[in-house]
């Protein structure tokens, strides 16, 4: 599992490199309101997602079973199947989602040149999505045979590779380059993918053309309940940027996007390790729950440790990051990504309890979450807007998350029987004082600029404050031991699983 740990993180860096770069690009290239334009179209064409039917999900939960039980043929029953099932509701939606949100459009887009644009590169983005959602389903698989480290080579490879797209044919030809390059750099993801998947199921063929009914219909019984959550996640990133263009314009929305994605590749650093323990869960799940606990428990306190260390030191940071990464000092994004980063962390913290009951089939509390998130959306950001601009949309937003994630992180923890102050130990007690320290420093000497330096040697000189203020407290915390001994207790507890 270390190397899947390691690799999934791995990944979420370098995805979190590459957009930190092409977000500056793009900024600089295209302007506030044409960026805002390519976040409101990938966002609103995101929603066709909901026709993926959740089996993507399946493929990560049903695969380590078959594979536990020698049955090679059943695993590639599940990857065919579930890959052309999505592949074919992914095309039927994408007819009608066309005309649908061409015409919606306007309601978010008052300018006329700018809706244009948009328009422009929706059909090349729609396409992009369908390629992108059967991809997932064979970097499911890829996770369901344990292989998280080739899944998120390729998606790392992918990402450079959609770095280097967008610099050139974005130069070129603006919008629609940057369509294009994003459905290239989907179309290699999903050649890689799937050869590489045929090598570990080997009882696929070369192109995926068999589907079962009686496959379908075991893996739609558990897909059903991840779809309702796919739905939620599926609406609720773009009917926020809805909000934000609508109540706040595509400058605000560029500035909203920025935030949105800062805060969710840091989260994304530790949850995509957390998640790379789910297809063990799974094996777990069906005769050890003690071993399901003990994971739990270790996977808890390392994600405790990273959000404490996290969320302080990155909003000291906020308002040079701001003028590195955007060129200017942006009130609107720095507060926005600090409600931001705060709310993922907390959601960070549920991680362990909510890929805990992804990988026991428990689905009841995951989507109460996203339920919350999605009404939290809709309704108050949509009133919260209306009231006070794109900050209420943003306060609506983080304030659903908030709870939704402690019901989730609640509920786990008492189905466990495990407290929290079994996870607070005072190791993790001193690494909070430090880290607000870490942060608070941070702040006062970018608030100060004593030396008068520029933005970028300024951050430098942050990152080397909070690093030197927390290397000790880090250095004597038990993170490091935590995740060696949860590799090792998953290893022998499948080892000795039937």
């Amino acid at each position: 599992m270390l190397v899947n740990a390691v690799a999934a993180a791995s990944q979420v860096i370098v995805t979190g490199v590459v957009y930190f770069f092409l977000y500056r690009f793009l900024l600089d290239l295209l302007g506030r309101d044409l960026f805002g334009v390519w976040a409101l179209v990938l966002a609103a064409s995101s929603t066709t997602a909901i026709a993926n039917l959740g089996l993507a999900n399946a493929c990560i939960r049903f695969i380590p079973l078959r594979l536990a039980e020698n049955d090679g043929s059943g695993a590639a029953s599940i990857v065919e199947t579930a890959a052309l099932s999505v592949a074919v509701s992914l095309g039927v939606v994408f007819a009608i989602a066309l005309p649908a949100i061409s015409a919606v459009l306007p309601a978010v887009i008052a300018d006329p040149t700018a809706l244009q644009s948009a328009r422009s590169i929706l059909p090349v983005v729609l396409v992009s999505i369908w390629v992108s959602s059967v991809t997932a389903v064979f970097l499911a698989g890829l996770e369901g045979c344990q292989r998280v480290d080739l899944r998120s080579h390729i998606l790392s490879g992918a990402i450079v590779t959609y770095l280097v797209l967008s610099i050139v044919l974005a130069k070129a030809n603006g919008l629609l380059g940057l369509a294009m390059a994003h459905l290239i750099h989907a179309s290699i993801a999903l050649i890689v993918s799937w050869s590489i998947l045929r090598r570990f199921i080997r009882e696929l063929p070369i192109l995926p053309f068999h589907w079962k009914r009686e496959t379908f219909k075991s893996i739609f019984r558990y897909s059903a309940g991840m779809q309702a959550i796919s739905v939620a996640n599926v609406i609720t990133e773009p009917v926020a940027k809805a909000f934000v263009s609508a109540f706040g314009g595509l400058g605000a929305l560029a500035l909203y996007e920025f935030g949105w994605k800062l805060s969710v590749q840091l989260r994304s650093v530790a949850a995509g390790a957390v998640q790379s323990a789910l297809p063990a869960i799974a094996k777990l799940s069906v005769s050890d729950q003690d071993g399901v606990v003990a994971v739990y428990v270790k996977t808890q306190r390392i994600v405790t440790a990273l959000t404490i260390v996290t969320v302080p030191t990155i909003i000291g940071l906020l308002p040079s990051v701001s003028r590195v990464w955007i060129g200017s000092h942006e009130p609107f994004f720095v507060l926005s990504a600090t409600l931001l980063v705060v709310a993922w962390f907390v959601n960070l913290l549920a991680t362990p309890g909510y890929f805990g009951f992804l990988g026991e089939g428990r689905l009841k509390w995951p989507l109460v979450s996203h339920g919350i998130l999605a009404v939290g959306v809709l309704v108050v950001g949509f009133v919260a807007g209306r009231q006070f601009g794109p900050i209420g949309v943003v306060v609506a937003i983080s304030g659903s998350l908030v709870v939704g994630s402690v019901l989730v992180a609640r509920n786990y923890s008492r189905r466990c029987g495990v407290s929290w102050r079994t996870i607070l130990d005072s190791p993790t007690a001193r690494l909070v004082i430090a880290s607000v320290g870490a942060g608070l420093g941070a702040w006062l000497l970018g608030d100060r600029n004593p030396l008068s330096m520029s933005a970028g040697v300024l951050l430098i000189g942050q990152l080397a404050l909070i690093g030197a203020i927390l290397l000790i407290p880090l250095l004597r915390h038990p993170l490091r031991k935590e995740l060696i001994e949860l590799t090792r207790h998953l290893k022998h507890r499948e080892s000795e699983a039937p």
